[in-house]
């Protein structure tokens, strides 16, 4: 019984072994060596660096959107939307042109033994591929004089050895709802009241239904609106965000957030 046991905690231990070893990483950065803020199959990352590297990632399709992230009262700018199929066991070196919106993703597989290129442009099209031996590529972070400052973090659940929270962007609970719905409610101020909900949800991912309930906390159409245009981003479930134009009274506004989220 014994020797069974200590046969399938070495099969088990190889299968965790060899499933690790599938997983890649992905590292990003923008031409003009600003911050940004990366979304990642919905889940929105943003760690106040330039260049940004997540382990962790399962092989296969993932939609990548990438912003430039100028402050946390800022709205992110987003540059490029697309979808990345990632190889088992890859480094992958993504650079996001910010001129042209466009992502020169350089690939090396854990063997080192081939390197790919490829180009996306913003709407997710791939305009080339090319394979190279290693000894004909020069490092992306060698074609740039910006100071990168590095950020790096697991996600969704990484290797052996790193925190899975790091990179790991929490979705917003009933209890956070009502913790946060008390906070603001001691507030007299609309403007202290969206500046609390926005230092709360600034890591965080919330429904359209939670931005709602959240829209009624605050007094003021106008507070209402420029929290509701912030939020966007943050939002897990953006393809029903447009149903939060009726929670504004004045055709303007309704306006104003249409314009706002169908630009990002």
């Amino acid at each position: 019984m014994k020797q069974l046991l200590t046969l399938l905690f070495v099969a088990f231990s190889l299968g965790a072994s060899a499933q690790d070893n599938r997983i890649s990483e992905l590292r990003l950065r923008l031409s003009d060596g600003s911050n940004l803020a990366i979304s990642l199959d919905g889940q929105l990352i943003a760690r106040n660096t330039n260049s940004l590297t997540l382990d962790g990632i399962e092989p296969g399709r993932h939609r990548i959107e990438v912003y430039r992230d100028n402050g946390r009262r800022s709205r992110l700018r987003r540059i490029i939307t697309t979808t990345l199929n990632l190889s088992p066991a890859t480094y992958n070196d993504g650079v996001v042109d910010v001129r042209m919106r466009r992502l020169q993703l350089h690939t090396v597989a854990a063997n080192d033994e081939l390197r790919t290129d490829q180009s996306y442009d913003r709407y997710g099209n791939r305009n080339g591929t090319s394979d190279r031996r290693p000894n004909d590529y020069d490092p992306l972070n060698e074609q740039s004089d910006h100071d990168y400052r590095e950020g790096y973090g697991s996600y969704p659940r990484g290797r052996e050895g790193y925190n899975s929270n790091d990179y790991y962007t929490p979705r917003f609970s009933d209890r956070d709802m009502e913790d946060l719905r008390s906070r603001v409610a001691s507030r007299m101020m609309d403007e202290d009241k969206e500046k609390l909900m926005e230092q709360v949800l600034s890591d965080r991912m919330v429904s359209t239904t939670q931005v709602r309930q959240m829209l009624g906390w605050l007094t003021f159409e106008s507070t209402k609106l420029e929290f509701a245009k912030w939020a966007y981003t943050r939002a897990s479930d953006r393809r029903d965000y447009w149903k939060l134009e009726d929670a504004f009274t004045f055709e303007s506004s309704k306006d104003e957030f249409n314009q706002a989220i169908s630009g990002r």
